[in-house]
């Protein structure tokens, strides 16, 4: 990948009426080399500057299209509707998928059944068009012109069902103005203006190299029988097959692939999980923890299989019938899942000489070029600047700190929150001056990322401070139990920060250290206190929970936040969803939602 867009460090101000979630005030540039090493802080306070200089600021009624229509996408819009009401913003929304928003990361929970079509949903189309957004699905971008500040789009033919109804409004306005937008009717194929873009293009899954399957993630169809389970028509493959209890073949020992094949058992009873190494999940946890967690997966009807896939074995009539290894063997299958990772969605960026490398690489105020007229949010970011006195992305370019893994919607949203509130401050501000507070602080060089096994019966969780901390951590508590298949595993720095921790079966104990990360609360001295919160006999009473207990973690929604939901008549888990949006990340927290409602409706028959 070639590198030829510069991008700005976490200096560059921006006039405010408020601040993003977490946001708080931040220094001059001119005095942002304070406190940095000699060496970089003369080089730093230039390099702020000079993107200062370079950036175009924004304008009242400026047209933003938003290149994608998935949850990340979804929040963005959602933030900045009040401008969009107000007239003080245009904006355009490029789905390319006949759907409108919804939450990928419970698919595979849509798939086995377990939550409906319905509740996967996480935008209102209605709502939307109503406020004044452009809304176009089944909208392919093919090209991004930064020159010309013009997208091309091939749109597809309205057919029945979803796609027709919900484009019907757009293909009535599309040539409103030959300046807006130009078109070749024949072809499907447009042009719009823009004055700003935000790229929310996700991450597509990766095809592995198997004889009998294209490689190429935008090549030809899957066999039949094989899917990505990336999108609601792969769900659909699988829940047929579920239905009939079919055997799940899934390819790929990470986290999705474990979920899935979780799910798969848990509907059909049966299930095989294909992974290279020892144990899945090898490359996240220590040998030890994946070797609990293996037996976890087989007390869950999961068959575990370590070996290397070479072809996909299909019928006369090209529907999967088995996945055959290296070792001369096979595994026959009503269905495969193909779990191998994802890659960043950055053809469209690449192709417009954006800077690509794991991602669209954007600084820390998600710009992706000087001008910042380009934004990048979600699966389809790398967030890596060029500040020499950036110490987080210094580490990740040496390879010394661990970026947060792909996959996780909490760090989209977060992205998207600050991403809007940002343009909303410099918008409101030049539409009333009066609103002009300050500059905001830029998105953290490093938040923690909590990674968690959705699965009924297994709780397994990964807690990574992403702090720049460099060597060996200066302290680790363990504690395992081979016949429970228990594991608690943290590393702490010598202030007593926490590193990392992984918890099997502990979640007390996770819970804790995530609320002392959240907090930055070190912890030091005698620690077996920890140990004890997950046992019957010695765990103290828990403590009541208080308004301020962040309960869903993706969402950011305390407990305060969903009791006055439930005192302003939201009686189920879907109105708590609608009224404060709990639950609609990785659905973890739906049985504390629910435990609270019962809470609450019996107080309320008492």
């Amino acid at each position: 990948m070639t590198d030829r867009t510069d991008v700005s460090g976490p200096g560059a101000t921006v006039s405010s009426a408020g601040l993003p979630p977490g946001g708080s005030r931040r220094q001059d540039p001119r005095e942002a080399g304070a406190g940095l090493e000699p060496a970089h802080g003369q080089d730093s306070v230039a390099f702020r500057a000079r993107r200062v200089r370079a950036r175009v600021p924004f304008d009242v009624g400026e047209h933003v299209v938003v290149v994608g229509c998935g949850p990340v996408a979804a929040r963005f819009v959602d933030d900045v509707l009040p401008l969009v009401e107000r007239g003080l913003l245009r904006v355009t929304v490029l789905g390319a998928e006949p759907h409108m928003a919804y939450n990928r990361i419970l698919v595979g929970e849509y798939a086995v059944g377990r939550v409906s079509r319905e509740s996967l949903t996480v935008a209102d189309l209605e709502t939307w068009r109503a406020a004044g957004v452009d809304v176009r699905l089944g909208a392919e971008v093919l090209r991004m012109d930064r020159t010309r500040r013009r997208i091309t789009v091939r749109v597809a033919a309205a057919g029945p069902g979803e796609a027709a109804g919900e484009n019907a409004q757009e293909n009535d306005q599309e040539n409103d103005g030959a300046s807006e937008s130009s078109s070749d009717a024949s072809a499907g194929i447009s042009g719009l203006s823009w004055d700003r873009v935000v790229l929310a293009t996700g991450a597509r899954a990766v095809r592995p190299n198997l004889r009998g399957l294209d490689p190429s993630p935008d090549g030809a169809v899957l066999p039949a029988g094989v899917t990505a389970l990336r999108d609601l028509d792969d769900a659909r493959h699988m829940r047929a097959v579920v239905a009939e209890r079919g055997h799940t073949v899934v390819l790929g020992g990470g986290v999705l692939g474990v979920e899935a094949a979780l799910a798969a058992a848990e509907t059909a009873g049966t299930a095989t999980l294909v992974h290279t190494g020892d144990h899945p999940l090898g490359r996240v946890l220590s040998p030890g923890t994946a070797r609990l967690l293996a037996e976890r997966l087989r007390q869950a009807g999961v068959r575990c299989r370590s070996a290397r896939a070479v072809a996909v074995a299909t019928d006369p009539g090209g529907g999967f019938t088995a996945l055959e290894l290296a070792d001369g063997g096979s595994i026959p299958g009503d269905l495969l899942v193909l779990s191998c990772g994802v890659q960043a969605r950055a053809g469209l960026a690449e192709g417009a000489g954006l800077r690509v490398l794991q991602g669209i690489v954007v600084d820390h105020e998600l710009q992706a070029d000087v001008e910042g007229r380009v934004f990048a949010i979600g699966d389809c970011a790398e967030v890596l600047c060029r500040d020499p006195g950036c110490e987080p992305c210094l580490q990740r370019r040496a390879g010394e700190l661990r970026s947060a893994p792909a996959g996780m919607i909490a760090p989209g949203w977060r992205q998207a929150e600050y991403l809007a509130a940002r343009i909303a401050a410099e918008v409101r501000a030049l539409a009333d001056p009066r609103l002009m507070t300050g500059p905001v602080e830029p998105m953290p060089a490093h938040e923690p990322s909590v990674l968690r096994l959705k699965a009924k019966d297994i709780d397994l969780v990964v807690l990574d401070s992403g702090l720049p901390v460099a060597g060996d951590p200066a302290r680790r508590i363990r504690f395992t139990d081979d016949a429970l298949c228990q594991d608690l595993h943290a590393e702490f720095a010598d202030d007593g920060r926490l590193r990392r921790a992984v918890a099997l079966a502990r979640p007390r104990a996770m819970a804790q250290l995530t609320a002392a990360v959240e907090a930055g609360e070190p912890l030091r001295g005698d620690l077996t206190w920890l140990l004890s919160l997950d046992s019957q006999w010695a765990a103290p009473e828990p403590a009541a929970a208080g308004p301020a207990d962040v309960v869903c973690r993706c969402a950011g929604v305390t407990r305060g936040v969903l009791e006055e939901a439930i005192d302003g008549g939201a009686r189920t888990a879907e109105a708590i969803t609608a009224a404060t949006r709990a639950c609609t990340g990785c659905g973890t927290c739906h049985p504390e939602i629910q435990a609270l409602l019962a809470q609450r409706d019996a107080s309320m028959t008492t």
